[in-house]
């Protein structure tokens, strides 16, 4: 688990926020991509959250089994990192409180924050959403076939309040989702093709999802 200190080590990081429920292939892949096309990322911190506020509480599992999948997953990449502030943190999550909170251990840190197409067209849906912006570099995986307007629904965002910043990454397109694979374990076949290494063998173990 990282410190305290480990914020003040680095004068730009990614963020990977999510319910990693579980963690998947394509979750690695976003946050690859991301350090591979922005060189000021020193490193790509997965946070698991406790519990957000527009998921089904009964759909997603014990902190502790996600945070246990994400270290797993994570554990062969050397530019990735994991957190368990908005799991400590408790209650619903908010990425407004996770961000001020990074910034009050190192007020100088440059943050990207990253997310999908779905993300950025609901932004103004989150909390306190103006200061979020403020505070990080929203940066947006665009792939390819994408029904969403990334580009010009940014640019919105990016007249409408100056102080916005956001990048874009272009993204290979993946087909699978924490759902399928949840749906997919429940009817007893584990696609271990759309895990990570050691990830399955987790979920068996501890039966999860079934």
């Amino acid at each position: 688990m990282i410190n305290q200190n480990f914020w003040k080590e680095y004068n730009c990081i990614g963020i990977m926020g999510g319910t990693f429920n579980p963690i998947h292939n394509g979750h690695i892949m976003l946050a690859k991509t991301a350090y591979e096309q922005f060189t000021d990322i020193e490193k790509i911190v997965f946070m698991p959250n406790a519990m957000p506020k527009y998921k089904d509480s009964e759909e997603v599992i014990d902190p502790a089994h996600r945070l246990a999948m994400v270290k797993i997953g994570i554990k062969d990449y050397d530019w990735a990192s994991h957190s368990d502030m908005e799991i400590k943190r408790g209650g619903l999550t908010y990425t407004y409180d996770t961000l001020k909170e990074i910034k009050r251990l190192n007020p100088g840190i440059r943050v990207y924050f990253i997310i999908g197409a779905d993300s950025l067209a609901n932004i103004k849906t989150w909390f306190r959403y103006q200061d979020v912006l403020y505070m990080c570099t929203l940066l947006v995986a665009k792939r390819e076939g994408e029904s969403i307007d990334i580009i010009a629904m940014g640019d919105k965002l990016m007249s409408e309040y100056k102080f916005c910043h956001i990048e874009y990454m272009d993204m290979e397109e993946y087909d699978a989702s924490s759902t399928e694979i949840r749906l997919s374990v429940k009817r007893g076949i584990m696609p271990h093709n759309l895990l990570p290494k050691g990830v399955s063998d987790y979920i068996t173990e501890n039966k999860l999802y079934s």
